[in-house]
């Protein structure tokens, strides 16, 4: 069966990535979560996908050039209906909040696309909060920073590490496994066609995300089905609630 994943939670209803979100992704019926990550400037992984933040004046800060306790300050639900006063969550808060649950992680690591020497600081400091809460078997870390991830599956062969990829990538399973991966995470039905032909002889999950953009011509609904179709192991998506009832008329 088709995993479901709720991309930055429950964000069609609730602030992106918020604990609001979280809870909600979980309590619609969603298999996990997805999450995105950064690093502050005192060391704290946060809930996160901006990379600027507005804080003091006209122009926004980069979140690696703030505190926890300035980013704690700024308001992400201020123009939601019901969720004003909604803070910024941190990697230990989402832990706390799916404790007891067996809900997948999925952790999309933001950091410098640019680095390439072994693994960021972020990637770093994901991993020793998945060893630190013992999350090996239903937290999975990606990054579209791949020498990154291949370094981090280096240090820690024991994590489940993915790749984000917007585009397919040729012999897409074997490399992969050079990069110590065990997921692909496709961006879109292209690359995840690709990806579901070669995938299953090398024991590589397909973790594939939908698209929706202006200058996409296909629909998330129309995208769902295609995966679904396509049988990957996993949907990350905007409209889970749109999901599950898909995936109930695909079985």
């Amino acid at each position: 069966m088709t995993l479901i994943i709720a991309r930055r939670g429950a964000a069609d209803v609730a602030p992106a990535n918020s604990l609001a979100a979280i809870e909600q992704g979980i309590e619609r019926g969603a298999d996990g979560v997805e999450v995105e990550v950064r690093l502050s400037r005192d060391a704290e992984l946060v809930v996160i996908r901006e990379a600027r933040m507005p804080f003091v004046g006209p122009v926004p800060v980069p979140v690696e050039d703030l505190t926890l306790a300035e980013l704690k300050t700024i308001d992400i639900g201020a123009e939601q209906q019901g969720f004003r006063g909604t803070r910024i969550s941190t990697m230990a808060e989402i832990v706390d909040l799916l404790a007891g649950s067996e809900a997948r992680l999925v952790i999309d690591v933001k950091e410098d696309p640019l680095h390439s020497e072994g693994a960021t600081p972020t990637a770093i400091a994901v991993a020793e909060l998945v060893r630190a809460c013992q999350l090996h078997e239903r937290a999975t870390i990606t990054s579209t920073n791949h020498s990154s991830m291949a370094a981090l599956a280096i240090a820690h062969p024991q994590l489940q590490i993915g790749l984000r990829h917007l585009v397919a990538v040729e012999a897409a399973a074997e490399y992969a496994v050079k990069h110590g991966a065990r997921s692909l995470h496709p961006i879109g039905v292209g690359a995840a066609t690709a990806d579901v032909s070669a995938a299953g002889e090398q024991n590589v999950a397909i973790i594939a995300s939908t698209l929706v953009a202006e200058f996409w011509p296909i629909s998330e609904e129309e995208q769902l089905n295609q995966l679904f179709a396509l049988g990957v192991d996993a949907v990350v998506t905007d409209s889970s609630g749109l999901a599950l009832a898909q995936r109930k008329a695909h079985a």
